[in-house]
């Protein structure tokens, strides 16, 4: 009896031995399970992002300024207005007389006199003589003008010429010798008018050539006195 209690009983006890030890094996399981988890990384954590350089900072170009040019252009200058002298009873027409022409021989008038001037509004020629002068002729001429009667072509200065023809003379051929009754000068200048030079071009058989020059193209007007004996020129001027 005694020897099948014992067996019995280790019969039992190997019965609950094996259930003990699968335990412990679950438990030492376990246990490497969960350092294994510890120790492993979280599969689903997303990896740490590289950190991201900073940019420097963009510089931001001044903006740029034209500069104004330099060259300044010269206000254009416009020559000024040409304004025409007026002279009353003037006129660029030709004055002849007498009307039939000039100049024939007459009675011997001797030029004793010759003045230019300016003056106001006017430029004036006056030639004076020993008598009333009886026929002349005053025109414009084209340029240049010539010596009467050679014809060689003589320096006047200006834009146009007005020739003066008239039947007197600076010599007087009734004197023996012959005298000059003209001594003054053969080329007379202007200055501050229309008019720029007066020039002898001519003096011969009793009839007596000078030539205006003259700024333009002016207006004139003839007259001739008896007391004294004169013939006058006026040119228009400003």
């Amino acid at each position: 009896m005694n020897a099948r209690t014992n067996t019995v009983s280790d019969s039992r006890s190997t019965r609950f031995v094996r259930p003990a030890s699968l335990i412990a094996v679950i438990a030492v399981g376990l246990a490497f399970s969960s350092c294994s988890s510890s120790s492993a990384p979280n599969a689903t954590s997303p990896p740490t992002a590289a950190p991201t350089a900073t940019a420097s900072p963009t510089t931001t170009a001044a903006p740029t300024t034209t500069a104004a040019s330099a060259t300044t252009s010269a206000p254009t200058t416009l020559p000024a207005p040409t304004t025409t002298p007026v002279l009353d009873g003037a006129s660029t027409d030709p004055v002849m007389v007498p009307a039939g022409g000039c100049c024939d021989p007459g009675p011997t008038v001797l030029l004793r006199a010759v003045v230019a001037e300016h003056l106001a509004g006017v430029d004036r020629i006056t030639f004076s003589f020993s008598a009333p002068v009886a026929n002349y002729h005053v025109r414009y001429v084209p340029l240049p003008v010539k010596m009467d009667p050679s014809d060689q072509v003589v320096a006047l200065q200006g834009d146009n010429a007005i020739q003066i023809s008239m039947g007197a003379t600076g010599t007087d051929q009734s004197a023996n010798p012959p005298q000059q009754t003209y001594t003054g000068p053969t080329r007379l200048s202007v200055t501050g008018g229309t008019v720029i030079e007066l020039v002898q071009i001519g003096d011969f058989e009793a009839v007596s050539n000078w030539a205006i020059g003259v700024h333009g193209k002016p207006v004139f007007r003839v007259s001739a006195g008896s007391s004294p004996s004169t013939l006058v020129i006026e040119v228009a001027s400003a």
